[in-house]
């Protein structure tokens, strides 16, 4: 199971490199800050037990760990044609964890250190919805995991990943962004798979407009004179309906048939 589990992973996250083709591609850089949750639990996984479960995904007050005060970062890099690349870090406090063999004693935890570095592709649903406000996602990668161990060093091990989430733009640059993902460990004696899920403040930015007219530069054939977005960034002096570039008396009001 756990083989299979890992050979469908790396197989959707090649066929997602393989099809590269969204941040924005305005604004393409792209930060969210916020808190996450841990939890080993509701995947109903002990150790020796190498089988996930997902009974018990969404139990917040008897499953989750959550940090009390800011513990999440990521960042991400808008790449074309609705994917994204990102790497996230993350902090926690676990007051529950599956680190026994028996479901009795899976909470035998003390406020047990937790951090996360992850990278992701992200691919962006929002052509699905149709919409400006929402925007699904899914996203897929890799990477490391440390947890410290009752009474032991803090161990680590490698995890593949797979997430689901959300975001709800306000406006073209301020959105919140929740998701939830499966951390698939490689080594389940070290640490066990667990669902870690996050809520943050997302801030989009990077794009270009020297002339602040609302076209970004990339678009803009007059980056530097504040224009109309149907001339493409280009003005038109005297409103006639005529940029200015090809208009015989760009400050006087004229027919087209004589620019």
């Amino acid at each position: 199971m756990k083989n299979i589990s890992r050979l469908a992973f790396v197989t959707l996250l090649t066929l997602a490199i393989g099809n590269i083709n969204a941040q924005d591609k305005n604004n393409p850089w792209q930060i969210t800050v916020g808190i996450n949750a841990v939890d080993a639990l509701g995947t109903g996984n002990q150790l020796g037990n190498e089988d996930i479960g997902f009974s018990k995904i969404y139990s917040p007050g008897v499953e989750w760990s959550v940090a009390p005060a800011v513990s999440m970062l990521s960042v991400g890099r808008y790449i074309g044609n609705n994917f994204s690349i990102g790497v996230s870090g993350t902090y926690n406090r676990l007051d529950k964890w599956n680190t026994e063999s028996t479901p009795a004693q899976a909470t035998a935890t003390n406020n047990l250190q937790y951090y996360g570095f992850d990278g992701m592709v992200k691919y962006s649903l929002t052509d699905l919805v149709d919409s400006k406000k929402l925007e699904p996602f899914v996203g897929l990668g890799g990477g490391y995991s440390w947890m410290e161990q009752p009474g032991k060093d803090i161990a680590s091990h490698a995890t593949i990943n797979g997430t689901i989430g959300v975001s709800y733009w306000f406006n073209d640059f301020v959105g919140i962004t929740a998701q939830s993902g499966l951390k698939n460990s490689f080594d389940e004696v070290v640490l066990v798979d667990h669902f870690q899920h996050s809520v943050g403040l997302t801030i989009k930015f990077g794009g270009k407009d020297t002339d602040s007219d609302g076209i970004y530069d990339k678009y803009d054939t007059c980056p530097e004179v504040p224009g109309l977005a149907e001339f493409n960034g280009c003005p038109d002096s005297d409103s006639d309906g005529i940029q200015d570039s090809e208009d015989t008396c760009p400050n006087e009001a004229g027919s087209a048939e004589f620019n």
